[in-house]
């Protein structure tokens, strides 16, 4: 049905970087899941404009992934302040 529709749209899509998914309330059981579109990876999480998004509503991959940046953030900072040179900041960066 999807892929009909966007076929007559004219609509152009990347299958190489298209991701589906499927979103569900957790606390009831899904009673229709579509099947998946061709040629289209199904991911149970996928990150948007910066956000993380997960089929069940669940914010835990965000905050996980928020908090991780904040502690390399406060890390290159503080090797910063110490006075680590530019070269040097830019490996750590990279790791």
């Amino acid at each position: 049905m999807t892929q009909v529709w966007y076929r007559f749209s004219t609509l152009i899509v990347n299958l190489a970087k298209s991701k589906e998914i499927v979103c569900y309330n957790p606390r009831a059981i899904p009673a229709f899941i579509p099947s998946p579109i061709f040629g289209i990876e199904r991911v149970s999480s996928v990150k948007l404009l910066g956000v993380y998004i997960q089929e069940n509503f669940s914010r835990e991959m965000h905050f996980k992934h928020n908090t991780v940046s904040s502690q390399r953030l406060h890390i290159l900072k503080t090797l910063k302040r110490q006075g680590l040179k530019l070269e040097l900041l830019r490996v750590c960066f990279m790791l």
